[in-house]
């Protein structure tokens, strides 16, 4: 763990944004979607659920049609499709959600994606959550916003909802205070997020990267089945 950290904090230089840079060059933290399905696991419980956190969400769709495509050329070894022990199994808290990690979640799964803030990580969203939430969420149905904000949540720990929202109610921002709220926010503190976590980061899907440690990992977890 430290030697990739040194490696990202090389990468990431001393730019506004290095923080966003050091974060985004972790890659490992995928590694746990597709050994878990390659090694059975998700087989031997499948009332297992797994969250992947303190990620983003961009990478999951492209990776998910590379591991299906995996399966196929192994003569459809898995007892479900990559797609379907995602639906079943997992989820992701994208942490200080993107843009780009917005745009994905349908694919992802409209009830699979959770917000956080990433408090009290210098990178994270506090103490400016609610203008974060305004420039991200801006034009998304109410729907998708109380969703990816509490609803999801309950529903994937089984939580209480009648409290929660109880206590969202009574201390949460309203709908009107964030939805179509982006053109509040200071062009400063806007600014200032984007270097701080990469609010507009453009992203581009690893495909070598994935499809290397895809294949080293696969044959090391069929091994353990």
């Amino acid at each position: 763990m430290l030697t990739r950290i040194k490696g990202a904090l090389e990468k990431a230089g001393s730019g506004p944004d290095a923080l966003a840079h050091i974060f985004e060059n972790i890659f490992d933290e995928r590694r746990p979607l597709w050994q878990l399905m390659w090694s059975g696991v998700f087989d031997r419980f499948p009332a297992l659920r797994v969250v992947f956190v303190e990620i983003r969400s961009y990478w999951i769709p492209p990776t998910l049609d590379a591991l299906t495509r995996k399966n196929e050329e192994a003569g459809g070894i898995l007892k479900l499709t990559p797609w379907e022990y995602w639906e079943r199994n997992c989820a992701v808290t994208p942490t200080f959600m993107r843009l780009t990690d917005l745009d994905v979640r349908e694919n992802v799964g409209m009830d699979k994606v959770m917000f956080g803030s990433d408090y009290p990580h210098a990178e994270g969203t506090w103490p400016n959550t609610e203008d974060f939430l305004r420039l991200v969420l801006d034009d998304i149905p109410e729907a998708d916003a109380r969703a990816i904000l509490g609803s999801n949540a309950i529903d994937f720990y089984h939580l209480d909802r009648a409290y929660l929202e109880g206590l969202g109610a009574k201390y949460g921002p309203k709908p009107a205070e964030i939805l179509g709220q982006a053109h509040t926010v200071d062009p400063g503190v806007a600014e200032h997020l984007n270097n701080r976590n990469g609010l507009n980061k453009k992203v581009s899907y690893e495909d070598q990267r994935t499809e290397d440690a895809v294949v080293e990992d696969v044959v090391k977890a069929l091994a353990q089945r």
